[in-house]
């Protein structure tokens, strides 16, 4: 394409004409004339409601606040007309996966439909929200002394990643609040503490959940 200079006429509508014009060897010419009208239009406006960016905690589905679209020209609503492009990854059964994703809006502008106006939101799906501790069993405990202590268990649920059974720490204290390798039994009175501690894939720590244990006859 050859860009060609057109002086701005000030008033529109203006017609021009576009004049193509070729010689062979021979000194032979040709030429071809092509119209070419200028017009002054108000595109569309597409004007994103809710955040931008907007945020979707995970497994959260995205729903999207919508747009709203105004043609100057015409001085009508015309929303209806518009189109949303959703990301592959929010159109499948299951939730997308941690990221920055966009969503893209797209209207034609009346009586010119080779004219597109577009507009774009972006989106991030984020886990911001930790674990929970849920103990099995009493969170007291009582065990006859020289017996041996079996601990009920616990598990550990994300909201995101599902059940965390590997992420899962466990720490006993004694009465002095000091870490020890086991629940002892030999001694009556003795009293023990089980701190149950988790952390999902991102760092995010639940709340420590207690067990107590009561060794006594």
């Amino acid at each position: 394409p050859v860009p060609i200079p057109v002086p701005d006429p000030g008033i529109y509508p203006a017609t021009y004409t576009i004049i193509y014009s070729a010689v062979d060897g021979h000194g032979n010419m040709v030429n071809v004339e092509r119209p070419l009208q200028i017009i002054a239009l108000q595109l569309p406006v597409i004007t994103l409601q809710g955040e931008d960016p907007h945020t979707v905690e995970c497994p959260n589905r995205y729903v999207d606040p919508g747009i709203t679209v105004w043609d100057p020209e015409t001085e009508i609503w015309i929303t209806e007309f518009a189109q949303t492009l959703l990301p592959v990854e929010f159109t499948l059964a299951t939730p997308p996966a941690l990221g920055t994703y966009t969503v893209g809006y797209r209207v034609a502008t009346p009586g010119f439909d080779n004219i597109v106006v577009t507009a774009q939101r972006t989106v991030h799906v984020m886990d911001t929200t930790a674990p929970t501790i849920i103990l099995e069993g009493n969170s007291v405990i009582g065990v006859e002394v020289g017996d041996d202590f079996i601990e009920p268990g616990a598990s550990v649920v994300d909201a995101c990643e599902g059940a965390l059974p590997a992420a899962l720490v466990v720490t006993v204290y004694d009465e002095a609040n000091q870490p020890v390798s086991e629940i002892e039994t030999s001694e009556a009175d003795r009293i023990f503490t089980l701190a149950y501690d988790a952390q999902d894939s991102h760092g995010h720590a639940a709340t420590t959940q207690y067990r107590t244990v009561v060794v006594g006859n």
